[in-house]
């Protein structure tokens, strides 16, 4: 049967199919005692759709679609469709990584770098520094040049370094090395014809060995 006629009223619904009915005559057509299981299954189901465009009016529900209610293979159950739900708003503060000592002595250097610039009168004297060595070099910025440089890998600098520290381990990681290697970049420079430098300490403080190679560029002959 496609459908179901009640009080005069045609209340058959198709497959997908949303039609509005009396639901005051499905009310008391249920009541009355069914015939067969199959119409007593028909009338409870308009009964519960009748309560449910009901609710879609009042807003608490969205309306129902019903489809394939009424055949034999269908379940009886009708799916109602329900606004999702919404999360509650979390403020999920930031994590940031925590930055390490090198990092953050190029983040300093880089700082220093906005303010001091080699040029070619006065090219900038950068010094770098590991665990056991120490290095410097004269910079021209404006060509991307080195124009003079000394460590204390270098043999002649390794040469003098062994006689002053003879009894150390690593000769090259203390302030008499690091002092020894300003010395003799001073004197590279002269040779070069440079006499004017601006120092840059690397991002590190201005202490122990970085400090003890400006006081030997000095001794040598630099102008700071």
């Amino acid at each position: 049967t496609p459908g179901l006629r009640l009080s005069g009223q045609d209340t058959s619904l198709g497959p997908g199919v949303d039609e509005p009915c009396d639901r005051g005559a499905l009310r008391r057509h249920a009541t009355e005692r069914p015939r067969c299981r199959c119409l007593a299954r028909k009338r409870r189901l308009l009964v519960r759709l009748a309560h449910s465009q009901k609710m879609a009016t009042l807003g608490s529900l969205a309306p129902v679609r019903v489809a394939h209610a009424f055949t034999n293979n269908s379940s009886l159950a009708l799916g109602r469709q329900t606004a999702p739900a919404q999360r509650p708003a979390v403020s999920v503060a930031p994590v940031c990584r925590q930055l390490g000592k090198e990092e953050k002595r190029q983040q300093r250097h880089f700082r220093l770098r906005k303010k001091v610039s080699g040029t070619e009168e006065r090219p900038r004297l950068n010094v770098y520094r590991s665990l056991n060595h120490i290095y410097a070099q004269v910079v021209d910025d404006t060509q991307g040049k080195t124009l003079v440089s000394m460590n204390t890998m270098m043999p002649v600098c390794k040469a003098a370094i062994e006689e002053v520290n003879s009894d150390c381990k690593y000769p090259g990681g203390n302030k008499a090395a690091a002092h020894i290697v300003g010395k003799m970049l001073a004197e590279k420079c002269k040779e070069s014809g440079i006499e004017k430098v601006a120092f840059d300490r690397g991002g590190y403080l201005y202490h122990g060995r970085v400090a003890a190679v400006a006081e030997g560029a000095r001794e040598g002959g630099l102008n700071f």
